[in-house]
């Protein structure tokens, strides 16, 4: 089974031929396409193929009858894993930017060296690490989601789903959740006075852009905006922790069919 993951919102499910041993009657559809009664007669069966894949490529949850708090913790966490998707869709991108503006660094360089002329600048060196810092920045979200940070534990590939979510509830809020939140309130005061805000909380200007922090380096990009992108960082990996503990709250009262929770059924090991 494999995934095409569109700008954020669509996900398609479709076998490759001579694939693994899932059913064969599946050419392609659009999970999100439609109530669960339009896809395929077996749909359900093929879902449950889809191990480790995203958040769009699991089972439609059937909100009916549901109690008014149980959907509202669903459509949270729906909301926050749309706003995920679309970092680590980003983020996937900048991957090729960085790459792209790596290799142009490297040409002008060393054509610049070999014809004598001064062809790159520290705007081109800055292009290429705050493109790199972003990727880190969305992604990790995404990668809490879909469960494919390291573990160094060997244990754990062998825990029942239950304990899994056990483990992961309490790390996240005793440690992941606090320490993303102290993140921000450590970060929120210096990102702002680096886009200008006054020692008194006053602001010269709406226009921020005018008095913002600049690079100290000649000819480089200010750095109000990457250090606003830290912020923005942290936010994101804290909207998904929460969204984790929703879904790890779920398993535990016996509801994972609510849970839309990522599994890896081969663990990803740290040698």
């Amino acid at each position: 089974m494999i995934i095409s993951e569109g700008p954020c919102t669509t996900y398609t499910v479709t076998k490759p031929a001579g694939g693994d041993d899932a059913p064969r009657a599946l050419d392609s559809f659009d999970l999100r396409a439609g109530p669960i009664d339009e896809l395929p007669e077996n749909a359900e069966e093929l879902l449950e193929h889809g191990r480790g894949l995203g958040d769009g490529a699991r089972r439609r949850i059937d909100l009916t009858g549901e109690r008014p708090w149980v959907k509202g913790l669903v459509r949270i966490r729906q909301g926050i894993e749309t706003i995920t998707t679309c970092a680590g869709w980003i983020a996937k991108w900048l991957v090729v930017a960085v790459f792209a503006v790596g290799i142009v660094n490297v040409i002008l360089r060393y054509y610049g060296r070999w014809s004598a002329q001064n062809l790159t600048s520290n705007r081109w060196i800055e292009t290429q690490w705050y493109i790199f810092g972003l990727i880190f920045l969305l992604g990790f979200p995404y990668i809490l989601r879909e469960q494919i940070n390291p573990r160094v534990d060997f244990w754990y590939a062998n825990f029942s789903d239950k304990r899994k979510a056990l483990i992961d509830f309490v790390g996240h809020l005793l440690f992941l959740l606090p320490f993303t939140w102290l993140a921000m309130r450590v970060l929120w005061t210096p990102v702002l006075t680096s886009f200008g805000r006054n020692s008194d909380g006053s602001w010269d200007s709406w226009r921020v852009w005018e008095s913002w922090e600049q690079s100290p380096d000649p000819d480089g990009w200010p750095r109000a905006p990457i250090k606003g992108a830290i912020l923005l960082g942290f936010f994101l990996l804290f909207l998904q922790t929460i969204a984790e503990l929703i879904k790890t709250g779920f398993v535990l009262v016996n509801r994972a069919d609510l849970a839309g929770r990522a599994e890896r059924h081969v663990p990803l090991r740290v040698e």
